[in-house]
């Protein structure tokens, strides 16, 4: 199938949804569908066979987009439509696929070209609005809650991509086929010699606790920082790692950490590239997930599941609809709950190892092979053909190489 694509999102930037929308291109190009994504003119290429990127313009001035709402998406998500119009006029498409706010205009589009609609939902878009100070009663809120359910509800396909949305999703669309369709790992494997050398650059005999993320408000990073104090008091040696964030959001990370008396045992890496991430990942004692409040899973827990490193989170419902006790040591928000987590398991080698084990174990209910069944069934609904059994392994070993 051919397929048009909507992503009001800076694809690709490190970063949850678009890593997500990569994620859904891929799984779709390795099943033999042909991918043109309208998308924002900031971010990165990225090479897949079957995926063709088509930007719009860019506005003086603006360089990126800050993570939810803001008054620069506005003519951005314009231009998105402007830019999908054009394509319906001049091309053939069999599907329109949105992301995000993108629902609206895949909404709009469907009555005017009459294709099907598939519409993937990354985020409760009303309780984001929340979040950010607008009251239930807002008149934002109320248009936004509007236009949510005329898209929900006009939709042919829904995709949830974590568990807790579901509930929701099908109170507002009841008559809407909604898939859950969980995220995976999709950044490739470790590199032994970079670990290697990671590994010597921190200290080959230091405990690391590694953190891989934005370095946004909501991560719990301050209170990470603020756990590295009873952890250094127990542990000299512990050093914590800090992979993400922008530069501005790094060198304020770097500043806490000094005036915390910390700084000695923390290493802010900043933004890598995605392909080295699995290697800083394996390149850890322990993995750490402060995050404080939301129902978003965050990304990075299927790449440290996939990793088999025993982990340590907090108690929030974004980490308790894929971590559990068996994979994970789960604390309260409070640093000093987040320091214990940690000595636990830099001091426990069996628990150490049984947190690994449970990870990995963990990591098999969110495989490529699952994804990218739960994606063709998707498709299946709009159309398309159900792929064969040699088809499907063809695609996860295409994944799997291009990961």
């Amino acid at each position: 199938m051919r397929i048009l694509m909507l992503a009001p999102e800076p694809v690709y930037t490190p970063r949850g949804t678009p890593i997500s929308v990569i994620n859904r291109c891929r799984a779709l190009a390795a099943l033999g569908h042909r991918v043109d994504l309208v998308t924002y003119p900031i971010g990165d290429d990225v090479a897949i066979p079957g995926l063709r990127f088509i930007r719009t313009p860019r506005l003086p001035g603006l360089s990126r987009v800050r993570i939810g709402p803001s008054l620069a998406k506005l003519p951005l998500d314009g231009f998105v439509l402007l830019a999908a119009v054009r394509q319906l006029l001049t091309n053939r498409y069999d599907v329109l696929h949105t992301h995000e706010e993108a629902g609206v205009m895949g909404w709009l589009l469907r009555g005017v070209f009459r294709l099907p609609h598939v519409h993937d939902i990354h985020c409760d878009m009303l309780g984001v609005l929340r979040d950010y100070g607008f009251r239930r009663r807002h008149p934002l809120v109320l248009v936004a809650g509007w236009l949510e359910r005329r898209a929900l509800q006009g939709a042919e396909a829904l995709i949830v991509v974590f568990p807790r949305l579901v509930p929701a999703v099908r109170q507002q669309a009841p008559r809407t086929p909604v898939h859950l369709v969980n995220n995976t790992a999709l950044d490739g494997l470790a590199d032994a010699e970079l670990v290697r050398r990671l590994r010597a650059r921190w200290g080959l005999r230091r405990p690391v606790i590694l953190y891989a993320g934005t370095l946004e408000p909501y991560q719990g990073i301050p209170r990470l920082l603020e756990a590295m104090r009873p952890v250094r008091r127990a542990l000299p040696e512990a050093r914590l790692v800090l992979v993400g964030g922008r530069p501005e959001q790094v060198e304020e990370t770097a500043r806490l950490a000094t005036r915390l008396d910390v700084a000695g045992s923390v290493t802010v890496e900043g933004q890598r590239p995605a392909g080295e991430i699995p290697s800083y990942v394996a390149a850890a004692d322990v993995l750490v997930s402060p995050r404080l409040d939301g129902i978003n899973t965050p990304l990075k827990l299927y790449t440290y599941l996939r990793a088999g490193r025993p982990i340590v989170a907090t108690r929030t419902e974004s980490h308790l609809q894929i971590l559990n006790e068996r994979c994970a040591v789960l604390v309260d928000l409070g640093p000093d709950a987040i320091a214990e987590g940690l000595i636990a398991v830099l001091r426990d080698r069996a628990l150490a190892h049984r947190l690994s084990l449970g990870a990995a174990e963990r990591a098999k209910d969110f495989g490529i092979d699952r994804f990218l069944r739960e994606t063709a069934a998707v498709y299946e609904g709009v159309g398309a053909p159900a792929p064969t059994e040699p088809a499907l392994r063809q695609a996860a070993s295409a994944l799997t190489g291009s990961a």
